[in-house]
Parts: structure tokens; sequence; C-alpha cells
């Protein structure tokens, strides 16, 4: 297959061969995206399996607005706080190493801190507000352009800036208070 659109093509005529390929080529992307929200290896399984029967059902929706990986990457979100809404958010935020969750290629962020550093900063996305968060990791940790991530969350590009300036001020704001307590 050529591109991705020809596999969702395929996919939506019904061919498994197609939706295996999808799979093969998008399952560890979804996987990840869904392991930084729900931080569980045993719900990663859970949210995936639904992910993927919504991306099934959903897949004649696609409009090729947006590239494939970025509508992947919306459903895969979206059912991951369907599952914190389910089951709490803090379902799942047991003792797994946050290093786990990141990909080798982490982006230039993750590259300019020290180890201790990057756990702490990883830690405080991790307890930012939904919006903040998902527009911080997008952005910093998985290297997503703002055209993008505007597309994926179907916000305008200014509130995805103004979403990272003030995601940014506030992580400012914690490590300032961990370093400086009163």
């Amino acid at each position: 297959m050529t591109n991705d659109t020809e596999m969702l093509n395929l996919c939506r005529k019904g061919d498994p061969a197609a939706l295996s390929l999808l799979i093969q080529k998008y399952g560890e992307y979804s996987e990840n995206v869904i392991r930084r929200i729900v931080r569980s290896n045993e719900a990663v399984k859970d949210v995936s399996q639904e992910t993927w029967l919504r991306i099934v059902r959903k897949i004649g929706r696609f409009q090729g607005k947006c590239k494939v990986s970025t509508w992947l990457y919306r459903i895969s979100m979206n059912e991951s706080y369907r599952y914190l809404e389910r089951f709490g958010s803090k379902a799942g935020q047991g003792g797994e190493d946050p290093d786990q969750f990141l990909s080798e290629d982490a982006g230039a962020l993750n590259k300019a801190i020290e180890k201790e550093e990057g756990d702490r900063i990883r830690n405080l996305v991790n307890e930012l507000e939904p919006a903040y968060k998902s527009v911080i990791t997008m952005f910093y940790f998985m290297n997503m352009r703002l055209a993008d991530i505007a597309r994926s969350l179907k916000v305008p590009m200014g509130t995805v800036n103004s979403r990272i300036s003030r995601g940014r001020r506030i992580l400012r704001e914690k490590m300032e208070a961990l370093t400086h307590p009163l």
C-alpha cells in the first residue's frame, strides 16, 4: 500500500489485511498516547482495544482533513479520557516508572534536561489539568506541530498557543515552588 489514505479506504471496504496493516503501523503509537494518559499497563490494554473498536466504527467518518496519525491520536486520547471518567482519574496511577511512557525519541526538551529534573517535570506535567497536559505532551514530548495539535484537539491555533503558554507558566511556578519552598 502506498499511503495511509489508501489503507483507510481499503479498511472502509472491509479489507482485514488493510486493518491489520493499520494496527501494525499505528498500534504502538496509539498505546504510547494511551499510556501517557491512563498510566497503567493493564488499563492500556483495555483502552487500546476500545480505541481500535472505535476506529473501526468511525473509519467511514475520516474526511482526510488531517493526517491519519492525528486522527488516530485524537481517538486514542478521547478513549483514554473516557476510561478515566468511568474509573476515576486515580485509576492506573500506580508505581510505574514514568520513563517507560516516553518514546526513544522524546524530543529536545527531554534531551536537554538531566534525568532527575526530567522525572520531576514529567510528574508535574501529569498533574496539570487535561487541557494543558495534552498540549504540553503533544508539543514537547511528541514533537507535534501547532497546526496538528489544533486539528487533533479541534480548537483554534490561538487556543493551542495560549494553553502551551499557560501550561509552561504553571509548570514554571510549580518548579519554583519545589526549588524555593516558603
